[in-house]
């Protein structure tokens, strides 16, 4: 008896250890995006020193109300220009508040994007300082088809110790 529970404890722990393994060689543990965004600094020439740091803008959504053609300038600087634009999107929770954003500090760089009945997002890839422009390098990634119609955003704060004009730059 006390040889088979021994012997049943040896096979247990090698089940184990074999389903760890396989666990952790199915597991990939680099970021596309990171990947992307260093291709991207690499096919800019774009050295590391150039890159602005910046924070996502969370909890925010386009007004219904907001026309396409007024939006000429993807950099915000006032709180009434940006809710012009954005609404708040408060939900309960710790984490269901909007980003702060002091616009006496910082400034806002927005990418909407056209409405759609796909599950979308826009995605920041870098932000580099290049001459006097300041250029956000994004994608954006189309999902499945969804019942309703949406409008996906993406908003980076910015420290205005960052100066320059704002360029975009869709990569495919």
């Amino acid at each position: 008896m006390f040889f088979r529970g021994i012997q049943k404890m040896k096979l247990i722990t090698l089940i184990a250890a074999f389903a760890i393994i396989i666990f952790f060689n199915s597991c990939n543990f680099s970021t596309k995006s990171r990947g992307e965004g260093e291709a991207i600094l690499k096919a800019n020439s774009t050295k590391v020193d150039n890159l602005i740091p910046f924070e996502i803008g969370k909890g925010f959504f386009v007004n219904n109300t907001f026309d396409e053609k007024q939006f000429t300038n993807p950099k915000i600087t006032t709180k009434e220009e940006f809710e012009n634009i954005f609404g708040y999107a408060t939900t309960m929770g710790e984490n269901g508040k909007p980003s702060s954003i002091d616009f006496s500090k910082e400034f806002v760089i927005a990418v909407i994007g056209k409405v759609t009945d796909r599950l979308s997002s826009i995605d920041a890839i870098s932000l580099i300082k290049e001459s006097d422009s300041i250029i956000l390098n994004y994608k954006v990634v189309e999902g499945e088809k969804i019942t309703s119609e949406m409008q996906a955003c993406l908003i980076l704060i910015v420290n205005n110790k960052h100066t320059g004009e704002v360029r975009t730059a869709l990569q495919k």
